[in-house]
C-alpha cells in the first residue's frame, strides 16, 4: 500500500528513488500546493491537478483523495487565477440568496394563510 518506487535502475547509478525519498519529494510537493491552493493562484491549480494524479498511485486512500481532487480541480477553474471569485462576492451572493428564500417562504406562507382565509369565508 504505497510502497512505490519511482525511477528504479541499478544502485550502482545512484539513480534508484527508495520509498523515503518519494515521500518527502511529494511532501515537497504537496506543500507548495497547499501553499498555491490557499493564495488560490493559477499555479496553485495546477499544482493541485499534478498532486491529485500522484496521489492515484497511493492505493485505495490516495486513490480517492486523488479523484476527489482532479474533480475539484479541474471542475473548478473560476475560483483560482486572475479573474478568480473573491472570499466577499460569494459571501454576498449566498446572504443575497438566503435573503431571497426569506422572502419566497414569507410569500409561500403569506399566499397559503390567505387560501385558507378565503376558503373559509366561501364555505360560510
Amino acid at each position: 500500500m504505497g510502497w512505490v518506487v519511482i525511477f528504479y535502475a541499478s544502485k550502482e547509478n545512484g539513480v534508484a528513488i527508495d520509498y523515503y525519498e518519494y515521500m518527502d519529494i511529494t511532501a515537497y510537493l504537496y506543500f507548495l500546493a497547499g501553499i498555491g491552493m490557499a493564495m488560490r493562484t493559477t499555479w496553485g491549480r495546477i499544482a493541485g491537478i499534478i498532486v491529485s494524479c500522484i496521489a492515484l498511485v497511493g492505493f485505495p486512500i490516495g486513490t480517492i483523495f486523488g479523484i476527489l481532487g482532479l474533480f475539484a480541480f479541474i471542475g473548478a477553474p473560476r475560483l483560482f487565477g486572475p479573474s478568480r471569485v473573491t472570499h466577499a462576492q460569494l459571501k454576498k451572493a449566498y446572504k443575497a440568496r438566503a435573503r431571497q428564500r426569506k422572502e419566497e417562504e414569507k410569500a409561500t406562507k403569506l399566499a397559503a394563510k390567505e387560501a385558507r382565509r378565503t376558503a373559509k369565508a366561501s364555505s360560510r
